[in-house]
C-alpha cells in the first residue's frame, strides 16, 4: 500500500509541474502577442503584470517563479488586496 501512495504522489507532482509549464507557455504566448501589439501602437509604454501580494510571496518569490519572470522578461506590480494599494513595482 505504501508503494502505491508514493507512486500516486510522484505522479501528482509531475502533473503539477506539467501544469505549471503549460501555464508558463500560455502566459509567455499572451505576453508576446500583447508586447508586439503594444510595441506597434505605443512603443514607449512598458507592460506590467499586477499580482496580489500573496501570489508574489508564493510562486514569484521562489527561485522557480523568478526563473519564469526572467525568461518571459515581465515587470510586476505587487498590490495589497485588502488595502487596494500598490506595494511594489518590479522592473
Amino acid at each position: 500500500m505504501r508503494k502505491h501512495t508514493l507512486q500516486t504522489s510522484h505522479f501528482g507532482l509531475i502533473g503539477k509541474v506539467r501544469l505549471l509549464f503549460l501555464k508558463q507557455k500560455t502566459i509567455c504566448r499572451l505576453n508576446e502577442v500583447y508586447r508586439s501589439v503594444l510595441k506597434e501602437l505605443q512603443p514607449k509604454r512598458q507592460l506590467y503584470l499586477a499580482v496580489p501580494k500573496r501570489v508574489y510571496e508564493g510562486i514569484f518569490s521562489e527561485r522557480f517563479g523568478q526563473l519564469i519572470l526572467n525568461s518571459i522578461g515581465i515587470n510586476l506590480i505587487v498590490f495589497d488586496e485588502q488595502l487596494e494599494r500598490i506595494i511594489r513595482w518590479i522592473s
